[in-house]
């Protein structure tokens, strides 16, 4: 087993020296950049949370404003479906608990 020895001369002093600054400057260049980022992130999440907070609110108030709007009431009808003798026993359990009719939702409609 022989070794090889590579002939050449030797990196100078000056040449170390110059490539070890110029990998410091991109080091500290790349740190300054990201720890630029990094101090913006939680800006930029605490404004988009914001927004976000923003628009659901919004949206809320406008739900709200539309049900502020509304009237709801209860009304209990028989199925058009239903055979003859089960709409007369809906017409009788209603009668039973006082249920008014309301025509107005349908013939075989009350207000419970």
């Amino acid at each position: 087993m022989s070794a090889t020895v590579q002939s050449g001369t030797a990196p100078s002093s000056e040449a170390v020296i110059g490539k070890l600054v110029i990998g410091s400057i991109i080091a500290t260049t790349i740190w300054i950049v990201l720890t630029m980022i990094l101090a913006r992130a939680p800006i930029y999440y605490i404004m988009y949370s914001a927004t976000t907070i923003e628009r659901m609110d919004a949206a809320q108030r406008a739900q709200d404003a539309m049900f502020a709007q509304t009237t709801m009431f209860r009304v209990a009808c028989a199925k058009p479906e239903m055979s003859v003798d089960d709409q007369v026993r809906w017409v009788a359990y209603a009668k039973e608990h006082n249920w008014t009719p309301y025509p107005a939702a349908g013939p075989l409609c009350y207000d419970p």
